[in-house]
C-alpha cells in the first residue's frame, strides 16, 4: 500500500480549506503534518528527482519489475525518484503543494488578520476599515518553537495566532515590543485561546511593533496498531535511521522506450534507486 505524492498536495489544499470554511484546529494541525512530514520525503533535495508513491514504513524505493502485482503501488517503478516516476501526474502536480499552503497560510479576519498557518513568510495588505498592513513573520518553525513578527501598521488592528493542539497553552507565550515607543517594550504573557480555532488575539498599535509568539513543545508519543508508536516533536514526526545508499541510471520514458536522446543534455535528470544500509528493526515504546 501506498500514497500518491499528489494525494500529499491535494490533502494539504484540503486541509487548509476546510480549517478557513470551518475554523476546527485540527484541520490546519494535520495540513501541517502533511506538508512538513509527508510531501518533503518525496523529493530529492534538488527537487529534480520526485516519487509517485511512497509507501509508509518503506525501507527502500526500487524498481520492482521481478514481482507482478495488479495494483501499480506494489510493482514497476513505483516509489523511484524521477521525473515520470510510474505517471506523469505528480510531475504536474507536486509544485503546488508549497505555493497553496503559503497562500492559505494568511487569512482576514473582522478585525484584523489571522496568522492559520505556522511558517516564514511575508503578508502585505490594506485591511478593510484598517489602512495597510505588512507583517513579516521570520522563524525556523517547524524546525524551531519561536517566531518574530515584525508590524507595519497605519492604524490599530487585531492579530489573530494560531496555537496547534498540540503546544501547551499554559506554557507558550506571546508579548508585544512598540518600536515607535522610547524604551517600548513587552513582557510575555500566556495565551489564551479559542478552543474551537485555536486562535489567540492580539491588539496591535499603529505603527511599528514586534511580537514574540513562543510555543511549548515537547516530545510525545501517539499509538499505532501492532504495538507500534508514532514519535513526534511539534509538528514533525521522527523515523529511524536504517543509512541509505543511491543508485541512479538515464530516466525512463513514461510511454516506454529509450529516453537517452532526449535526456542526455539534462545531466539532473535520473532516476535514483534507495536501499536501506542498516538493518531494519522494529521499535517498540511501551508507555
Amino acid at each position: 500500500m501506498g500514497s500518491e505524492l499528489c494525494t500529499a498536495v491535494e490533502t494539504g489544499y484540503s486541509l487548509a480549506y476546510l480549517y478557513q470554511a470551518l475554523g476546527d484546529n485540527s484541520f490546519a494541525d494535520r495540513a501541517e503534518l502533511v506538508i512538513f512530514n509527508a510531501l518533503p520525503t518525496m523529493f530529492t533535495h534538488d527537487l529534480w528527482g520526485h516519487q509517485y508513491m511512497s509507501r509508509g514504513n518503506g525501507p527502500w524505493a526500487l524498481a520492482q519489475t521481478h514481482q507482478h502485482s495488479q495494483f501499480t503501488t506494489a510493482n514497476g517503478v513505483a516509489t523511484i525518484f524521477g521525473l515520470e516516476p510510474q505517471y506523469p501526474c505528480c510531475t504536474v502536480n507536486h509544485p503546488q503543494g508549497y505555493p497553496k499552503f503559503l497562500s492559505h497560510s494568511w487569512a482576514l479576519a473582522e478585525t484584523g488578520l489571522v496568522h492559520a498557518l505556522l511558517s516564514p513568510s511575508v503578508v502585505n495588505v490594506t485591511l478593510p476599515h484598517a489602512g495597510r498592513v505588512t507583517i513579516e513573520c521570520k522563524t525556523d518553525y517547524p524546525f524551531s518553537d519561536y517566531l518574530v513578527y515584525n508590524i507595519l501598521a497605519e492604524t490599530s488592528f487585531d492579530l489573530f495566532l494560531r496555537l496547534p493542539s498540540w503546544a501547551g497553552q499554559s506554557q507558550s507565550t506571546s508579548s508585544i515590543a512598540m518600536a515607535n515607543v522610547a524604551g517600548g517594550g513587552g513582557t510575555s504573557k500566556p495565551v489564551s485561546i479559542d478552543a474551537h480555532t485555536g486562535l489567540h488575539r492580539l491588539a496591535i498599535p499603529a505603527g511599528r511593533s514586534t511580537v514574540t509568539f513562543t510555543l511549548a513543545t515537547s516530545i510525545r508519543i501517539e499509538p499505532r496498531p501492532n504495538d507500534a508508536v508514532s514519535v513526534y516533536v511539534g509538528s514533525l514526526l521522527y523515523s529511524l535511521d536504517i543509512g541509505h545508499e543511491v543508485t541512479s541510471s538515464l530516466p525512463h520514458r513514461y510511454f516506454g522506450g529509450d529516453a537517452t536522446n532526449e535526456f542526455q543534455q539534462f545531466e539532473k535528470v535520473r532516476d535514483y534507486y534507495f536501499n536501506h544500509t542498516k538493518p531494519v528493526s522494529l521499535l517498540v515504546v511501551r508507555c
